[in-house]
């Protein structure tokens, strides 16, 4: 479980205050019965040690990013500039937009059309995203590619993050696009020429893969590019965030209208984490309790996410650190929930934008920082530097 999880509870639950704050309109009449004060809940301890063992970094820009089927480029309106919807992306930071899925492999894709790409060109320079653009594998034609390939690196420019050759071809035959003999040997000729017709038109685009769906391409895919025969800018996989409302971090409600769903609250929160060199953390506790540091400027930034269903006591070690950490909160009813996250106590507004309030204080000494986490939830505490 990520984050990303946390905005997941039922539709008809009650979101309590996540530091503070009152329940209004309790129901209560003159003449009921007094409200009974509720058990105390109770509280599970845990504790993370950040050490100063320095694993991996996280990029700050193209870290992550939204797959859209390629037959949604010829859709109207896909690309809009003006609504909420440039705000949800720019609140990620810089991000991909990846285009392919099933629809690109079939014989109806031919490309985008002129009208999307000018689109397309225009809302990723307003947001400083990149794309990742994919060419028809399964109906291939050389020359349609080249043609395609050329348009969209044109009008792309340093908006164009790589382009790729077809979706999932361990399904290609399932589909009826290779015969049941098919290979990933018979797929990396394939695609060797494939990305030769996208340079045809292109040339030097960044091409990238496999964007397989089963890990056990993925070997054979890696050795063919350590031996030289594919020359790739990246390894690809990915997710598509409008195919099912509810599932997804943005939900297409209308022509150019978006909403932000909870799992989009989740990617939020990663980014406002920051980036940098990710430190080693160890957890001791009975709850089901993750936790992830980052330092980048001199600067440790943690988040630790409660999965539990009770609160948990946190106590945070992190040698030298005192004085007065922000903490930030991610909160929900439930990890199903499916409305009612929030961060810091607020959501986004119908524009697309969203305002935080002022971060929690907690006080850190001699390296130890004390505070509560609520059940189901998540914080980031930005410590002192």
């Amino acid at each position: 479980m990520t984050i990303a999880a946390l905005a997941a509870g039922p539709a008809n639950a009650v979101i309590l205050p996540p530091f503070g704050g009152n329940i209004s309109g309790s129901g209560q009449t003159a003449g009921s019965p007094p409200v009974m004060s509720a058990a105390p809940i109770a509280v599970t301890p845990a504790t993370v040690d950040v050490t100063t063992t320095k694993l991996r970094s996280i990029p700050a820009s193209y870290y992550f990013g939204f797959s859209f089927e390629s037959s949604e480029t010829d859709l109207s309106n896909i690309f809009s500039t003006t609504g909420e919807y440039p705000a949800l992306l720019k609140n990620l930071g810089y991000g991909v937009l990846r285009f392919g899925g099933n629809s690109v492999d079939r014989a109806t894709f031919h490309g985008i059309t002129a009208s999307n790409l000018n689109s397309l060109a225009a809302l990723v320079s307003a947001t400083g995203w990149k794309v990742n653009y994919s060419e028809n594998l399964g109906h291939y034609v050389a020359s349609q590619v080249t043609s395609d390939a050329g348009a969209v690196s044109r009008k792309l420019g340093a908006h164009l993050l790589a382009f790729a050759c077809g979706n999932e071809p361990e399904h290609f035959p399932a589909l009826l696009l290779r015969p049941a003999s098919y290979t990933e040997a018979m797929y990396l000729t394939e695609v060797a020429k494939c990305f030769a017709a996208i340079h045809a038109g292109a040339p030097g685009a960044p091409v990238s893969g496999p964007n397989t769906y089963h890990v056990a391409w993925l070997p054979p895919y890696a050795a063919a590019v350590k031996a030289g025969k594919l020359h790739v800018s990246s390894l690809d996989e990915q997710y598509y965030p409008m195919t099912h409302c509810g599932q997804t971090p943005i939900c297409k409600t209308g022509p150019g209208k978006y909403v932000a769903e909870p799992v989009y609250y989740g990617l939020l929160f990663a980014h406002m984490l920051g980036s940098g060199q990710m430190l080693q953390t160890t957890i001791s506790t009975r709850a089901n309790i993750a936790a992830h540091a980052v330092t980048s400027g001199g600067k440790i930034s943690v988040v630790v996410e409660n999965l539990s269903a009770t609160p948990s006591a946190l106590t945070l070690n992190v040698p030298g650190v005192s004085g007065t950490a922000s903490v930030l909160h991610l909160t929900g009813s439930s990890l199903a929930a499916t409305w009612g996250v929030r961060i810091q106590g607020a959501a986004l507004s119908p524009s697309g934008t969203i305002t935080p309030g002022a971060a929690t204080p907690v006080t850190c000494t001699a390296g130890v920082c004390k505070l509560t986490i609520a059940a189901d939830s998540a914080v980031i505490v930005h410590l002192p530097a």
